[in-house]
């Protein structure tokens, strides 16, 4: 068996794994033992049901193939010596006769930059501010609507803009108004770090009063050396 860390599933199968409860198994390439239970279980169906029937329809295939089920899996099985459905009952498979349909419309899969933009079809749509720089699935909804999602969960929707327009930046300010808020005050918390830098360090006391945030008393033994501005 092939070691997981040396492959790459596909997302969208993972996926729908996850959604129906198994996990699936790799097989070493062009060696048919390794996964020869799944192709013997079809050949025997193929030979033993299909064989020479006719049928009239998908639902009468489905209704026949269901009394010849019920029939051959009551049987004793010739290699393992034991009865199918009993072995199917010990196994504690999870059914999916009542679980919802898997949806299969198409995803894509994009980075959001660390603005929280996302590109999608030549434009940038928005995200709230904690998705940047993580992995994001967007899916049509219809033919102008996209859904985002982040570990399945819809974090927002965009309305597409005409195929023809490009370059656009399609936001919702409550995406961004957080991350407004952080620039801010890392904006005004530069200009005290920036000050630390050119004091001269041999100064003997530097007091920083915090009325405001550039009121500033500095002992220092020297700034001549300093112009204006970068006090």
């Amino acid at each position: 068996m092939l070691r997981a860390e040396d492959s790459i599933f596909n997302k969208k199968f993972m996926d729908f794994s996850g959604f129906y409860g198994f996990k699936p198994i790799l097989a070493r390439p062009y060696k048919p033992n390794t996964k020869g239970k799944v192709e013997n279980s079809v050949l025997f169906v193929r030979e033993n049901f299909f064989n020479g029937e006719e049928f009239i329809s998908l639902k009468d295939i489905n209704s026949r193939v269901l009394v010849w089920l019920n029939e051959i899996n009551m049987r004793t099985h010739s290699t393992t010596r034991q009865i199918p459905l009993e072995k199917l009952v010990s196994e504690n498979l999870q059914s999916i006769e009542n679980k919802n349909l898997y949806d299969t419309r198409e995803i894509f899969y994009r980075q959001v930059y660390k603005d929280c933009y996302f590109s999608f079809n030549g434009n940038y749509y928005s995200v709230p501010f904690q998705y940047a720089e993580k992995e994001v699935a967007v899916e049509y909804l219809d033919e102008k609507n996209i859904a985002v999602k982040y570990r399945n969960e819809i974090i927002t929707c965009h309305t597409l803009l005409e195929e023809e327009i490009k370059g656009r930046y399609i936001t919702k300010e409550e995406h961004i108004a957080e991350l407004k808020k952080i620039r801010h005050a890392h904006t005004l918390q530069r200009p005290k770090e920036n000050f630390k830098k050119i004091v001269n360090p041999s100064a003997k006391t530097i007091e920083a009063n915090s009325i405001s945030t550039f009121d500033y008393k500095v002992l220092v033994t020297d700034l001549s050396k300093y112009t204006g501005m970068e006090v």
